[in-house]
């Protein structure tokens, strides 16, 4: 998790590499259906996270650069309860009430299940057994995440585009 962090620190904090790299994120892991009920590796608190984490990405319009600090802020939280999704979506610019009312109800149901449906399919795709892991242009990506903004760079040239002005933060050619 803590590389998916550095990457947001790196990259949509300090650049618009999202002007040519498609960025989603998937809250979900290696949670489970059971009786029509969605139970979490790691407990009801991870459960709640990812239902609000779920939310706030909706609510953000799936914009990382906006999702992506409340998430950080959610995953630190001890313990994770409403009490830090409340706090965190405050620190983040995000109302809190709404963001519960979502996860809490059958919005964030209905969210979960997409991100369960797209974490089934990614791993079936890349043969993928457990998470985090990372798909590049649909396939499995076997570099680390940090590789991801470069190889996206190169991409965009490789197919006749000018380099954007930041890839050389994140290129062979960096200084």
């Amino acid at each position: 998790m803590s590389e998916l962090m550095d990457l947001h620190d790196d990259i949509f904090y300090d650049s618009k590499i999202t002007d040519i790299l498609d960025f989603q994120y998937v809250a979900y892991g290696n949670a489970q259906m059971e009786h029509g009920k969605i139970v979490c590796q790691h407990g009801p608190a991870e459960c709640v996270g990812n239902a609000a984490e779920t939310c706030a990405k909706n609510m953000t319009g799936n914009d990382p650069v906006q999702y992506l600090p409340f998430h950080r802020c959610v995953e630190e939280a001890r313990p994770i309860d409403t009490a830090a999704v409340r706090g965190c979506a405050a620190q983040h610019g995000l109302d809190g009430e709404k963001l519960m009312q979502c996860a809490d109800g059958p919005v964030g149901a209905a969210l979960l299940a997409v991100e369960a449906d797209l974490t089934a399919q990614a791993k079936v795709a890349t043969g993928s057994r457990g998470v985090p892991f990372y798909t590049y242009n649909g396939a499995r990506y076997f570099g680390e995440a940090m590789d991801i903004p470069g190889k996206a760079c190169d991409d965009w040239v490789a197919q006749g585009f000018r380099k954007p002005y930041y890839c050389p933060l994140f290129t062979k050619d960096r200084q």
